[in-house]
């Protein structure tokens, strides 16, 4: 790279996004390089040449990381995927309706955070300015997805709301 280094263009992108996954490849072998990108954040480094075995099984773990980041695991082999919204039960799909996922995601997303059932409605119908709140909706949408998913996971505490303890 004319310009800039390894180590200056991977700054320069977790400026950006601290979140990004990167990989180095790079004809460097010296250690105070690799330290160097292992402190900044890099997810993995290759060294040039390169085998498409050893090319499979980096992107392969690199993928791995980006799915155990986003699942959130629950008790009795429940485990729900946070970046897709997306509840397993012994690694097979939970089917949700669209606001039982919607109220799962919030509940998830949220640890240790009360909902009340109000707040609960506004989230759900936040764009449906004509829709009424009732509170017998919110019970049965709460019955209905406690059947779908881990005992005692979803909570509630008098006074202050709903909440998902896993």
């Amino acid at each position: 790279m004319p310009n800039l280094n390894g180590i200056a263009l991977t700054k320069e992108i977790f400026k950006l996004n601290k979140e990004q996954k990167i990989i180095i490849i790079s004809a460097h072998n010296d250690k105070e390089y690799l330290i160097d990108l292992i402190n900044i954040g890099v997810e993995a480094f290759m060294q040039k040449p390169l085998s498409s075995e050893n090319m499979l099984e980096v992107l392969y773990e690199v993928c791995c990381s980006f799915e155990n980041e986003n699942m959130i695991m629950l008790k009795n082999d429940y485990r729900y995927n946070a970046s897709l919204s997306l509840l397993f039960f012994q690694n097979k799909k939970v089917e949700l309706s669209e606001n039982e996922s919607k109220l799962l995601d919030l509940l998830l997303k949220n640890k240790n955070q009360y909902f009340t059932a109000i707040e609960i409605f506004n989230h759900l119908y936040f764009d449906e300015l004509e829709k009424e709140f009732s509170i017998d909706s919110i019970k049965s949408l709460i019955k209905r997805l406690r059947k779908k998913t881990p005992d005692s996971l979803i909570c509630n505490t008098q006074n202050l709301g709903y909440t998902a303890e896993y």
